[in-house]
């Protein structure tokens, strides 16, 4: 109950906060890029650009859902289960604390490599939308000066890219999630022989 009733209060929070927040990003990020210098427009397509400064909010967004739902209830959840699992088994309450404190480390520990891998996968993907979208708005002009085959060429080439990025990405997270299983394997394991014991 107690989980659920704060559950309600973070919806209550994030309704009045997030549609503003949304609003702040996208205007400081558009108001930070027209400081740039003309130079910068030539290295970059529009509408990767566009893209950028569209999906940073909502990504924002989902990463705060995460910690606002995901975390704070898993915490007080493990908090409230180890206080009652302590009563019954001191022992096995230590190793749940062990294996919750790993889980939380590795995470950290991975998570700068993680983010690097994602933020390359997120650059080539926005690069394609860009792409799409300035091939798009100047359809007339690759028709007029034929420049279907090459734009088919490049695109091709970048979704070739994305996809080695993305694979990497995703081999990461793989990774974290293996090492943890480990781990949970090994607190799973101590916890049966500690119960064997002594029961």
């Amino acid at each position: 109950l107690f989980t659920e009733f704060m559950m309600r209060v973070e919806g209550a929070v994030m309704l009045f906060i997030f549609p503003k927040l949304r609003t702040n990003i996208r205007n400081d990020i558009f108001l930070h890029i027209q400081n740039f210098s003309v130079n910068f427009f030539f290295f970059f397509f529009s509408g990767d650009l566009a893209n950028k400064i569209s999906s940073l909010p909502t990504s924002c967004e989902k990463i705060l859902e995460i910690i606002i739902y995901n975390i704070s209830a898993i915490v007080i959840t493990f908090l409230i289960s180890d206080v009652l699992i302590f009563y019954t088994s001191k022992s096995c309450s230590v190793i749940i604390t062990i294996w919750f404190t790993l889980n939380i480390l590795t995470t950290f520990l991975f998570s700068k490599m993680i983010n690097s891998y994602e933020k390359n996968h997120f650059n080539v993907t926005s690069s394609i939308t860009g792409k799409l979208i300035d091939v798009l708005s100047n359809n007339s002009l690759v028709k007029v000066f034929s420049g279907k085959p090459y734009e088919v060429l490049q695109l091709d080439n970048m979704q070739k890219i994305e996809i080695k990025k993305a694979r990497l990405a995703m081999w990461q997270v793989e990774k974290l999630k293996i090492i943890q299983c480990l781990i949970l394997g090994v607190c799973v394991s101590l916890m049966f022989y500690i119960l064997r014991i002594d029961f």
